[in-house]
């Protein structure tokens, strides 16, 4: 794979996101209700939708999709659409002075699974996680993605690293403003990685690390055991894809933020700045 002709290419697609997504169906998850005061946060358009932008994960057969196979090969990539992740608008200079790593990102679905793939350019793939259910992002490379129901009080966080560790956080949200993680999950998902380098040997130069990740969407529901508010009902999600990149060593002063879609702060809980994910139909062949 030449990672420079893929990137070019797919920021050529990225000026006209807009445009495929325009006028395609949106699937929507499950019906329900929602809790009154992000109900009505939504309603009052408090920044939830400000930006207008999505996530599209375009529809393929169930049973199309497999972790092992290599998806390039299969025009499985094709056929997504990619977003770039770009840093946050106030992202501090200092943090930024080495030169910037680009990273993109796509969605799709089969009916059943959410299937989420991405290739990040990385001169120093970093990560000491040994282990699933930990908290990756302290132990180096790792790509987050957040998913969080609209009008609801809670909200997932999943972190994937380069040597194929996951696991997910169940975060909720207080009426006083804070918010509360609950223990670790894997969702039942499955993870593939590939990395196109040495993993943690800073005296040679990599190129970059791929992931692809399958979430049964069933499992996205708000966990059954978990006391509290269980109006579990789903209209539709907000999604952000995130990536924290780290060269030398495992600092979190000093470190590489970026996000689809951008944030205004670089602050990856900021939910009311996700993209809305809807579910399209797959492109009609030409």
């Amino acid at each position: 794979m030449h990672l420079k002709n893929n990137l070019d290419s797919f920021r050529a697609r990225q000026e006209i996101i807009n445009v495929l997504v325009a006028g395609c169906a949106l699937l929507i998850l499950a019906d329900g209700c929602s809790s009154e005061k992000f109900k009505d946060d939504v309603e009052a358009g408090n920044g939830q939708d400000r930006n207008g932008l999505t996530i599209a994960a375009r529809r393929v057969e169930k049973g199309q999709i497999s972790l092992g196979e290599d998806w390039a090969q299969k025009k499985i990539l094709k056929g997504m659409d990619m977003y770039v992740l770009m840093p946050a608008s106030d992202e501090n200079v200092s943090l930024s002075a080495l030169e910037r790593e680009e990273g993109v990102a796509g969605v799709i679905c089969d009916g059943e699974n959410l299937f989420v793939w991405g290739i990040f350019k990385d001169r120093d793939i970093i990560s000491h996680s040994v282990k699933d259910a930990e908290r990756h992002y302290k132990r180096g490379d790792v790509c987050e993605i957040f998913l969080k129901p609209t009008g609801q009080n809670w909200y997932w966080e999943i972190w994937i690293t380069p040597n194929g560790h996951k696991a997910a956080v169940l975060w909720i949200l207080c009426k006083d403003g804070t918010k509360q993680a609950h223990k670790y999950y894997l969702l039942g998902m499955q993870v593939s990685t590939h990395i196109e380098g040495t993993l943690n040997r800073s005296n040679d130069i990599d190129k970059y690390w791929t992931f692809k990740l399958k979430i049964p969407i069933s499992r996205l529901q708000f966990p059954v055991e978990v006391k509290g508010d269980r109006d579990i009902g789903i209209g539709d999600w907000r999604m952000l894809i995130a990536r924290q990149n780290f060269t030398g060593k495992v600092d979190l002063n000093h470190r590489e933020l970026s996000s689809y879609p951008q944030l205004r702060h670089a602050n990856f809980h900021s939910y009311k700045e996700y993209a809305k994910l809807v579910f399209v139909k797959k492109r009609d062949k030409k």
